[in-house]
């Protein structure tokens, strides 16, 4: 299975964790994962970060089965929380 990603150059814009991909020589290297601080990465690199591309977008775009067993059927006991009615507020 392949899966193509929109890597992204430079720096993250937003503070997260992020897939990088670190380039070895010419058309080598390998991927880790390292949180962008706003500053820095987390992790020092020998290597040169080329590229980088959010982690939960990743999450997103591969669909991943769960690792535990599906539920057999919807538990019952638990409620769902009552929405709230816009003429339980009143103001004070």
């Amino acid at each position: 299975m392949t899966t193509e990603i929109k890597w992204q150059e430079g720096t993250p814009a937003i503070e997260a964790l992020y897939l990088v991909a670190i380039e070895l020589g010419a058309n080598s290297g390998y991927y880790a994962f390292s949180y962008w601080d706003g500053k820095s990465w987390s992790q020092s690199f020998p290597e040169k970060i080329i590229n980088f591309f959010p982690a939960n977008q990743l999450i997103d775009q591969l669909d991943i089965k769960w690792p535990k067993p599906e539920p057999i059927g919807f538990d019952d006991s638990i409620s769902l929380p009552k929405p709230v009615d816009e003429g339980d507020w009143q103001e004070a």
